[in-house]
């Protein structure tokens, strides 16, 4: 991503606060957590959890939510939690 680009993508509280009703506006809401499972003789599971119940109990008013770990994933990747191609 070049400085412009996220310059264009990221903004500041501030100016998102003033911006919350433009109808051009779209926030995504994407959080959720990588959790390791120890599998014994020093093997490591990942587990990738969304956080949707986080987000309904608070988030950024007109927000969606998107799991990213169901949402946006390659299902027919090898490797899990890959984001999909277009």
């Amino acid at each position: 991503m070049t400085s412009g680009q996220r310059d264009r993508l990221l903004v500041e509280p501030a100016w998102l606060e003033e911006h919350l009703h433009d109808p051009q506006l779209r926030i995504v809401d994407m959080r959720g957590y990588v959790r390791t499972v120890e599998r014994g003789a020093g093997e490591q599971e990942a587990l990738y959890e969304g956080a949707r119940a986080e987000y309904e109990q608070s988030h950024i008013p007109g927000a969606v939510y998107l799991d990213w770990t169901s949402d946006i994933v390659d299902p027919d990747s090898e490797v899990k939690a890959q984001i999909a191609p277009p």
